[in-house]
């Protein structure tokens, strides 16, 4: 996951996070903090169940809390740190 993480930073070097595929809903920035949500959300759902919680599974909307986090206001930079720590915590 480190070397992903690595090549993920390094095709994003010269990039502001605005940039957009026109397939795809999201900019860049935005499906950067998605991951770094996912990771975190789902790191903290198996920690629970491996220490005795509910093992029933959660949703969550992945709509709404982009809406909520302003996904596509954030910054590029911000954002690759931040998966970063959440690549930690999944690990």
């Amino acid at each position: 996951m480190a070397d992903a993480l690595s090549t993920l930073r390094n095709n994003l070097e010269d990039k502001i996070g605005r940039e957009r595929h026109p397939d795809l809903t999201w900019p860049v920035v935005a499906y950067i903090a998605h991951m770094c949500d996912n990771l975190r959300i789902w790191a903290e759902r198996i920690v629970g169940i491996s220490r005795g919680g509910s093992v029933d599974v959660v949703p969550y909307d992945e709509n709404a809390l982009a809406a909520a986090r302003c996904y596509d206001a954030l910054s590029l930079p911000g954002a690759l740190w931040s998966l970063g720590r959440s690549v930690d915590d999944w690990l």
